[in-house]
């Protein structure tokens, strides 16, 4: 995954939710642009309980581990 492409659906209009997948096979949903940091090379990703509104950590990837992006409710 290279940080162009990632930046491609951050800022689109309308934003669409998506799920973010990685080579150990962990996952991370975006609903809002605000809870994803982009860098480079990285991606800092803010993680919060499910339901909350604030998060409760981040988890730092390197672009080299997110092995797809896609579509999630609906989107």
């Amino acid at each position: 995954m290279n940080a162009h492409a990632l930046r491609m659906l951050l800022r689109a209009v309308p934003f669409r939710p998506f799920r973010l997948r990685c080579t150990d096979g962990a996952y991370f949903d975006i609903h809002h642009p605000d809870e994803v940091l982009l860098y480079q090379s990285l991606v800092e990703v803010a993680v919060a309980p499910f339901g909350a509104e604030i998060a409760e950590r981040t988890v730092v990837i390197s672009l080299l581990h997110v092995i797809r992006l896609e579509p999630i409710d609906g989107g």
